[in-house]
């Protein structure tokens, strides 16, 4: 089963990855797809949290713990299990240098997809689905550029999905310790 496993994973990769014919400035756009968008985590987290109401900004701690949840999670799986990244094994081609550490699951997609569903699962749908979208397109251009399988980002979706769900749980009986964190809403209500 581990076996067939790895061959559609090899398959789907080869079918992603971008071939030596590509031209140049759909490597560029990879590129800064899969370096330039992680950009985009930090900045929706402190737009809220400076400019949304004291719900937003439970909902940024809320995050942050799904974030270091699920970053943990992935970080703890790479550590006991060594998946090399296609380059190392001379699968595909390497358009984006990186270091030879392990593949699964993608940190990148963690790090969307926990924040991601956090927001989109809190009353921010648009935003959330915004983060989500995103991910998505980092995952095609991590695997595009030769430094992620498939299977490294549905790792990490499911990674990011039990941190998410964790948080979930028991964000109720911290929620209240968080709230006497924040200072009072200033801000006049209609």
């Amino acid at each position: 089963m581990m076996q067939e496993l790895e061959a559609l994973n090899h398959a789907w990769f080869l079918h992603i990855n971008g071939g030596t014919g590509t031209p140049e400035w759909l490597i560029r756009l990879a590129v800064g797809i899969a370096e330039g968008t992680v950009l985009l985590l930090p900045a929706i987290l402190l737009l809220m949290a400076f400019r949304g109401d004291r719900q937003q900004r439970l909902l940024v701690i809320r995050t942050g713990l799904v974030l270091i949840l699920a970053l943990g999670m992935s970080l703890t799986i790479r550590h006991f299990w060594h998946h090399p990244r296609p380059f190392v094994i001379g699968l595909g081609n390497a358009w984006l240098q990186h270091s030879p550490s392990s593949s699964f699951p993608s940190n990148h997609m963690t790090a969307f997809m926990a924040v991601g569903f956090s927001i989109f699962c809190n009353k921010m749908p648009r935003a959330g689905l915004l983060v989500l979208v995103t991910g998505l397109a980092v995952a095609w251009a991590r695997i595009f550029l030769g430094v992620h399988f498939p299977m490294d980002m549905l790792g990490a979706i499911a990674v990011a999905l039990l941190a998410h769900l964790a948080v979930r749980l028991t964000w109720k009986s911290v929620a209240s310790r968080f709230e006497t964190l924040l200072p009072p809403d200033t801000r006049s209500t209609p």
